[in-house]
């Protein structure tokens, strides 16, 4: 498929906001990195992305099939939400206590989430959590979480992509 120079466009200014988002999450302290609003804000900045490329496409080239609609809105989201992980990459280079903080600060949430539970899980288990929590928080963890969410992002473009799409008015239907 021909990829649009304008889904790109959209991709990537939307990576920028999000960029935004979470810089300004981390002036404000590292619970707000961690905050729902913050998965909100980025999930509908993303899914906002995804449309305005379809409506983009659409507008360029007068009509955008259900398929085409599905592959330019999952190319946006997926550079715009790349573009979210390679910033917290970069912010937990270069703060060096930025990860460490976000362990800790995980793991009260998780303890307090879990209440009761968690005091039975027992040490090893609790461990085992903040090993891989931990992991999670480095750049590899952060690049296979991404990966893993493209699935998440292709289920919502097949959403986005059926609002999306214009079939081609001088079609035979």
């Amino acid at each position: 498929m021909n990829l649009n120079s304008l889904t790109l466009q959209q991709g990537a200014a939307a990576g920028g906001l999000i960029v935004l988002l979470q810089l300004v999450a981390y002036l404000m302290g590292v619970e707000m990195l961690l905050s729902p609003w913050l998965g909100i804000g980025r999930f509908i900045v993303v899914v906002a992305a995804m449309l305005m490329a379809c409506v983009a496409v659409r507008k360029d080239e007068g009509s955008l099939s259900y398929g085409r609609a599905v592959w330019e809105s999952w190319v946006a989201g997926a550079l715009a939400s790349l573009l979210g992980v390679l910033f917290m990459i970069v912010m937990v280079t270069f703060d060096s206590q930025l990860a460490s903080n976000l362990l800790d600060a995980t793991m009260i949430q998780m303890k307090a989430s879990l209440g009761g539970f968690a005091k039975s899980m027992g040490g090893d288990m609790m461990k085992q959590v903040e090993d891989q929590t931990k992991w999670m928080l480095q750049p590899t963890g952060q690049l296979l979480a991404w990966a893993i969410g493209l699935v998440m992002w292709l289920m919502i473009a097949a959403i986005v992509g059926a609002i999306g799409k214009r079939p081609n008015p001088q079609s035979i239907r």
